[in-house]
């Protein structure tokens, strides 16, 4: 039992840090996602500096476009732990059918659910960064491009 305990606190500590690589994506997305948009109202406001600010958005939305695929690795960490926590699932139920009354068993129950929990949690936040970054690729009026049909990068015309 010690050694489930010892997986689930390692698979705990993954977990956190997973968490904290999301916060990082998010810190990053969320600059560089206000930096284009600053600089396009920039643009919108100040129209003899069209050139220089247009460029610096697309730059922008390039980096942030970049920043969001950290997305898809943080999704493919979370299959890992997905995979390892269905074993444990097993583990854990394996010991509940040997010891349904053990005050050990239904702690390790508890802590396991508050695993589930936090995967779930960890799924959402991975999901909020994946809308996100479909946001980030669409014109801020959110308008199809003609060039693209909202299919490729950002791009706008002076107007």
């Amino acid at each position: 039992m010690s050694d489930l305990r010892q997986q689930i606190d390692e698979h705990r500590q993954a977990l956190a840090a997973l968490g904290r690589r999301i916060d990082q994506v998010l810190v990053a997305v969320d600059s560089f996602t206000a930096e284009a948009r600053e600089r396009l109202a920039e643009y919108q406001v100040q129209k003899r500096l069209a050139g220089e600010s247009l460029g610096a958005a697309g730059q922008s939305f390039h980096a942030a476009h970049l920043a969001f695929g950290k997305a898809g690795e943080l999704l493919t960490d979370l299959e890992v732990l997905k995979a390892v926590h269905v074993g444990l699932s097993h583990a854990v139920n394996e010991l509940l059918t040997r010891e349904p009354d053990s005050e050990a068993a239904r702690r390790v129950l508890t802590d396991f659910m508050a695993i589930r929990r936090s995967l779930k949690r960890t799924f959402r936040r991975i999901d909020r960064c994946r809308r996100e970054a479909r946001l980030a690729e669409a014109p801020a009026d959110g308008a199809a491009d003609p060039e693209t049909d909202g299919a490729g990068p950002l791009k706008l015309e002076a107007s």
